[in-house]
């Protein structure tokens, strides 16, 4: 049996993320079609959207508004739209400028051949044609200035101050036109692996180009990006794949469209931004400059929008994420797996950010095994510190010295890290083993003790870790690192999917519906029962905070609430959504989809939640809040301003763009909503004074419930309801405020009578 396994551990550049809050959109962050628009060719002129081979058809894009129609000698097959002129290649019929506020067509140029593609070039016009030329004309009155020949038949034509780049079935080909008497042939560019194939379309930014390259008979798409520094000897910066029918720049973005999608880059770190897909087979792409831009489909024309909230992306590029687990709410996995075309060979790419430090690549991996070794599973981070990152994979552990920069494989396969101990399998006993990961002599046994299930699965919450399988539930408790047995219950959840372990919540999803528990007091659990969902449990997640629970799969989501610990209610019927994760901060729901959307649901009432609004990323895959950003999937966004109330102002001293650590961690009261009291939990990682302050939505002071000097750790004060002078206080949402010397908490708390 071959095997081979390559780790590699790669230095990138830090990417720094600001804490300011941003309004995230509330529209529908999609491409929608516009009513009563006929598809064709598509451009933008002079303010005014024009659509159609023949005739034209003039819409004001803000209102999508019929202005008129002009009549053109022939169908236009493509259009030039630059300083308020407008060129339209119309085949036979020759090279036509059209005047969009007029109305009025000039057949400007009749060359030999088809006319296929015009652009403006330094202070001229130049076409390519079907004559396998590329001609030069004056733009007032069509003379003919200059004709060259270019071999493997032009069909795309852009310029760069006098150079014209001319796409070809061969590449692209540079000429400079300075001088139309003896124009000079630059360096031939063509991609190695599509050398035959035709450029059929060009934008040119500044200094950089993209061309759209035709590979159909593979039933692809792509798109170079081209360094025109030195436009007569182009390079190439990037290669995007399955894009590039219709080509835009927007802003610091490119918009690409194939046959099914659009895709949008930042054409700075070739990120994608996001991705949409689209009814019918593209035709083209215009943009309004700083405003909306418009994709013409076989289908329909569609309007997107471009001022949306946005992901901030690491500066690596990964076409996919496959699976993504937070640690210790500091650390981030990011795994990448991938096989290749002939389905033999299995890779995986995995990265472990530190999302305190922006998030800072704290080290990545490769891993590489030929077919036919089997399913290996993918790596799962354990955990990692300032000192190393742990990896469970393929029945062993995985250490990374972060120090030396050196792996090591330990042979026991790892469950769960605290601190510095690593609790591993103990085979061929049913033990559970404690190892000592922090000597120099490498991992030492501390101790083991008897294991009750086979092979569980564990889920951890702060210091409660619960193992469960063999219809068993084990919680297990950790003092000092080590593992100290809390309750064993008998259950009954063969094939449960989707555990969660949250706010001494345990929950589980079967075919036969939702199981809940309550861990609070982890020495007395109690089975509280199922609930009957109107979802199916396929592809299920859900999340909590207090008493407010969330669920949901590919259909949509729900609410829920229990009441004084008791089996959850729905509060909603289900949101329809295409949920593939999600998560509760401080009464805010954050749910990601499949196409790379954030969507942001106030739940401080959760019979009434209310869409705060949208961001859009690569990816969103596990959204998880720290210090100030979202983090999901292989996405960082900025929190929207209504998720702030309460952040400190962090003191990042040299770097002022980056977060600083927490000095105070407020854990999520519990239970919430409650009646008639609520514990508040909070960590300091330093003594110091403390004050615990409960106050109305209307600013007002309602208790002071803590008030002095305090020892680092964890703490908890119990809310009874009522205010300093002892009397209840009304069913509502109230905002509990932890104060330190350096820092301020704030969570919402909900009480009802």
């Amino acid at each position: 049996m071959r095997y081979l396994l390559i780790m590699i551990s790669v230095a990138f550049a830090t990417t720094a993320y600001a804490q300011d809050c941003v309004e995230w959109s509330n529209t529908i962050l999609a491409p929608t079609p516009i009513a009563g628009l006929e598809p064709g060719p598509i451009a933008v002129s002079d303010g005014i959207l024009i659509v159609g081979g023949d005739p034209l058809q003039l819409y004001d894009p803000a209102t999508s508004t019929l202005l008129g129609t002009i009549d053109l000698p022939a169908p236009a097959v493509r259009f030039h739209a630059e300083d308020s002129t407008l060129l339209a290649a119309c085949g036979a019929a020759g090279l036509v400028r059209v005047d969009v506020q007029q109305h009025q067509v000039v057949v400007l140029c009749q060359p030999d051949g088809e006319v296929r593609d015009a652009c403006l070039l330094d202070g001229n016009v130049a076409m390519v044609t079907s004559a396998s030329t590329l001609v030069v004309c004056s733009p007032a009155d069509g003379t003919i200035l200059a004709t060259m020949t270019i071999d493997h038949s032009p069909l795309s034509v852009a310029a760069v101050g006098s150079v014209a780049l001319v796409g070809s079935g061969f590449g692209l080909q540079p000429v400079d036109c300075a001088d139309l008497g003896a124009p000079v042939f630059g360096s031939l560019y063509h991609h190695d692996m599509y050398i035959h194939h035709p450029i059929v379309d060009i934008v040119t930014v500044g200094s950089r180009g993209y061309c759209s390259v035709d590979v159909s008979q593979y039933d692809v798409y792509l798109v170079s990006d081209i360094d025109l520094a030195d436009p007569m000897h182009p390079a190439l910066n990037h290669l995007y794949e399955d894009v590039g029918v219709g080509l835009a720049v927007i802003g610091d973005d490119v918009a690409m469209v194939s046959q099914d999608q659009l895709e949008i880059y930042d054409n700075t770190t070739f990120g994608l931004v996001h991705r949409w897909p689209l009814q019918g087979d593209a035709i083209g792409l215009a943009a309004i400059p700083g405003g909306d831009f418009f994709i013409s489909t076989s289908a329909s024309v569609f309007r997107s929008p471009t001022a949306i909230t946005r992901a901030v992306i690491p500066t690596v590029s990964v076409d996919g994420v496959d699976g993504v687990i937070e640690t210790d709410g500091r650390y981030r996995q990011v795994t990448l797996e991938v096989r290749d075309s002939d389905d033999e060979t299995w890779r995986a790419d995995t990265w472990v950010l530190d999302m305190q430090l922006g998030p800072e690549i704290v080290c990545h991996r490769f891993l590489w095994a030929p077919d036919d070794i089997g399913w290996t599973g993918l790596p799962r981070l354990l955990g990692a510190d300032d000192d190393r990152v742990v990896f469970a994979y393929f029945g062993y552990t995985e250490i990374y010295d972060r120090t030396n920069d050196t792996w090591d494989i330990f042979v026991p396969f790892g469950y769960i890290m605290s601190g510095h101990n690593l609790w591993a399998d103990g085979y061929p006993s049913q033990d559970l083993v404690v190892y000592d990961l922090s000597g120099s002599q490498g991992p030492t046994e501390v101790t083991r003790i008897s294991r009750p299930m086979r092979a569980p699965r564990f889920s951890r919450d702060g210091s409660l870790v619960l193992g469960h399988g063999d219809n068993l539930l084990w919680a297990i408790g950790i003092e000092e690192g080590l593992p100290q047995t809390l309750s064993l219950i008998d259950v009954d959840f063969e094939g449960g999917t989707a555990p969660m372990l949250a706010d001494g919540w345990f929950t589980i999803a079967r075919s036969t519906g939702w199981r809940v528990f309550d861990y609070l007091d982890p020495s007395a659990p109690v089975d509280l029962g199922h609930v009957d969902l109107p979802l199916s449990t396929h592809h299920f997640t859900s999340t909590v905070e207090g008493g407010v629970f969330a669920v949901g799969n590919f259909e949509g989501f729900m609410i829920l609430v229990s009441d004084d610990r008791e089996l959850p209610v729905a509060t909603t019927d289900v949101i329809p959504m295409d949920v593939n994760s999600m998560t509760m901060k401080d009464g805010f729901l954050y749910v990601a989809d499949s196409l790379g959307r954030l969507s942001l649901f106030d739940v401080n009432d959760p019979y009434q939640p209310v869409l705060i609004g949208m961001a859009v990323g690569p990816s969103a895959e596990k959204p998880y809040v720290v210090d100030g950003v979202v983090h999901a999937g292989w996405s960082v966004f900025p929190l929207p301003c209504e998720a702030t109330t309460g952040l400190e102002d962090a003191d990042p001293g040299e770097h002022p763009d980056l977060v600083a650590p927490s000095t105070v961690r407020l854990l999520t009261p519990a239970p919430n909503p409650f009646n008639p009291r609520t514990v508040i939990r909070y960590e300091l990682m330093q003594p110091g004074r403390v004050t615990v302050l409960i106050h109305d939505l209307a600013g007002r002071q309602v208790a002071r419930i803590v008030d002095g000097a305090q020892t680092s750790g964890g703490h908890d004060v119990v809310w009874d309801g009522a205010n300093d002078a002892g009397r209840p206080m009304p069913s509502g949402t109230y905002l509990v405020t932890l104060e330190t010397e350096t820092a301020m908490r704030s969570s919402k708390i909900v009480l009802v009578r």
